[in-house]
Order: structure tokens, then sequence, then C-alpha cells
């Protein structure tokens, strides 16, 4: 059982993640690294469960395949516990593996999102594909843009701890800026700086009791107004949350596994996506039938953003890759790319293999960021 699936585990056993991942339930790790469930944690852990599944239907917080997967896992759980096993570590993670598959949910106060595991691997890019870039290590990155609620539930707790942002967020293009979220929480939140999306990372993993991956000399950053603190920003090696990088972002956009189907390349033993299609779509960017399947786009429906999860997800399970909002990523100091165009952009900013180099300070009612997590 990897070191990330333990986690999340925990994650999940504890709705408020204010401060232990194992809360009052205790350490279910051994010495040795193994699952240690007895009856009682599994009851604890139903109980949650059916707490947070509760919640994620009163509130309306979560795509609906979620919940969907959420109910079974639920059911598996109850199986297992009703077949009276000594020890139930095996059948537990076996229950975790067919239910999630590669998917990592995570609860923050009354938001839940959810995270999709990706490869590492060597793949074309660019918008001709005549280049290739490697992502060296396997990597999470969250289902959708990082909606308002959740940016909202965030920035409230690291405000309480002393945290800085030089941007309220707005809810989505056209919503309130700053103030509690409405019926249109599950809008992408907006109009935030490159600057505030490293510190909101680091709010938002100490916050989960992870360890921030944003530091400048030796110093976690939590000053989204310290300009020369955030530009100059180290990535530290941590399993803490961040911003994709530029090319995990693509990854992540190409994906296609096995499928080799609708043009695919063919690149380190899996397909990919072409670099002049919209993340998910069958067909390049000038085929509209085939983009609109997979993205917000072109004033579609007017140019006001939409709630995220509402399209076709691509190969990984990710919704909202192109269109919809721009999204932030990280690559160094000097390169803070932009990606997947938006719902007030033509065809041609959806292509997965395209990129826009922009400010550490620009803010734009259509642009929001994604979140990732190294997998350890």
């Amino acid at each position: 059982m990897t070191m990330i699936l333990r986690v999340a585990l925990l994650i999940m056993l504890c709705a408020t993640m204010a401060s232990s991942l194992a809360g009052a339930y205790g350490s279910w790790e051994t010495t040795d690294g193994a699952l240690n469930v007895d009856a009682a944690a599994l009851d604890a852990l139903i109980a949650e469960f059916e707490a947070n599944l509760e919640r994620a239907i009163r509130t309306n917080a979560a795509h609906p395949q979620y919940l969907e997967d959420l109910k079974a896992h639920l059911e598996e759980l109850n199986r297992i516990r009703s077949a009276g096993a000594d020890d139930y570590a095996d059948d537990y993670v076996a229950a975790s593996e067919q239910a999630y598959g590669n998917a990592q949910p995570i609860i923050v106060g009354d938001a839940v999102f959810s995270m999709r595991l990706a490869p590492a691997a060597t793949f074309p890019t660019g918008v001709h594909d005549r280049e290739e870039a490697t992502v060296e290590t396997a990597f999470w990155i969250a289902e959708t843009p990082v909606t308002y609620e959740l940016w909202y539930e965030v920035r409230q707790w690291a405000l309480r701890q002393g945290y800085t942002f030089s941007r309220e967020g707005r809810e989505g293009s056209n919503g309130q800026t700053g103030a509690a979220p409405t019926a249109e929480q599950q809008q992408p939140v907006t109009r935030v700086e490159w600057r505030d999306c490293i510190v909101w990372t680091n709010a938002l993993s100490e916050m989960l009791g992870y360890n921030p991956v944003y530091t400048y000399e030796g110093q976690v950053i939590r000053d989204a107004t310290n300009a020369e603190a955030c530009d100059n920003a180290i990535q530290e090696d941590s399993n803490g949350f961040r911003l994709p990088t530029s090319d995990e972002w693509e990854l992540a956009a190409r994906y296609q596994g096995e499928d080799s189907s609708h043009g695919a390349i063919s690149m380190g033993g899996l397909w990919w996506t072409p670099g002049e299609y919209a993340s998910g779509a069958v067909a390049p960017v000038s085929d509209a039938s085939a983009t609109r399947e997979v993205a917000w786009y072109d004033r579609e429906d007017g140019d006001i953003t939409k709630e995220v999860g509402l399209k076709r997800p691509n190969t990984l399970g990710l919704y909202d890759m192109s269109g919809n909002v721009w999204e932030w990523t990280f690559t160094g100091v000097t390169s803070r790319y932009q990606r997947g165009g938006a719902i007030n952009r033509g065809a041609v900013s959806l292509r997965v293999g395209a990129r826009d180099l922009q400010g550490p300070d620009n803010i734009d009612r259509t642009r929001g960021f994604r979140i990732a997590k190294t997998q350890f």
C-alpha cells in the first residue's frame, strides 16, 4: 500500500483537518508502515464516511461521480464490517482501490475536491508536437480548477493564521468578490494573482497537516504582498499542495494511456492527445462539435464562467482542462505560464500544446488555477 493512499485514508477520517492527520482515531500505521485497521477503527471510519456523504449531498459540494464513488465505497466498507474478519487491512485496501481507482477525494470543511494520479512520463509537447518533455515523478492533480467555495474556506482559515493575500478572489467571472459563497460556489475562483495562488497552496498544505511547498530564504511564504519572496520562490521537495508545473499540466491534459484513437501520438509506451486538440477532445479545435464536448469557450452561452465539471472529462478524469478559465502554473521564477484557454477566448487558446506567459501580479476575470501534489 502506497504512502499517498495511507495519507488519503487518514485525510478522509478527519473532516475538519485542523491539526493532526490521525486526529482522535490514533495512528493507523504500525512501525513497519503497514495498515492496521481493527473493528473499532473501521466503525469510526464508516460513521465518518456517512457524515461526509450526507454533508456533500446537503451542500451540493461534490461532483455527481464523486458522490457515486463515495456511496460505492461506503457500501463496500459495510460489507467488510459485516463479514467480521479479524484483520480488515487487506480488504480495506482492495475496497479503496476498487471504489476510487486513481482518485483521491479530500474534504476541507464543507468543500470537497478530488485529485487524480498522473504518471511520470515522456510526452510530445508544443502545438505541433515537435518537441518532447519529461516529468520525472508521478503526481496528483485536481479534477477541476479550484472552486470559489474551496478558495474561500482555505483563505478564511489562512487569514486567521496570519496569512496575507493580494486579492480576495471572485466567485466566477461575474460574481461577488471576497464574500461568503453563494449558490454559485462551484464556479471557479478568478481574479487571483499567481502570488496569491502559491500562498494559498501553502495555506492548504498547513491546514491539512502537510509540509508547505513554497519557501524563500528558508522560510515558508505566507504573504502574497511580499513580491520579492513570491517572485523568487523555491519549490521544495515537499508532500504539500502546489501549482502544477507547465509540463505537468500538459502531460495531464494530453494523457490517453493505452487509448490510441483519434490521432493519438505514441511516445514512451503511452498515447498522447495531439497539441492542436482541446484536452479530452476527439478532433482538433477547428472541429467545434468535438471541442464543445469538453470545453467552454468562444462565449458559449455568454462569456460568463460556468460551474466546474459540467463538460466531459479527459482520460485522466480531469474536467475543464481546456476552456472555462485559464490556469496558472509554476515552472521556476521566470516561467509563469497560464494554460488551457477560457470561456471568452477562441478555439486556438484551448490547444493542449499552447501556453501563454503572464506576470505574477496579473489578474483576469477568466483566470484561476488548479492544484497538484507530488506522489511520495
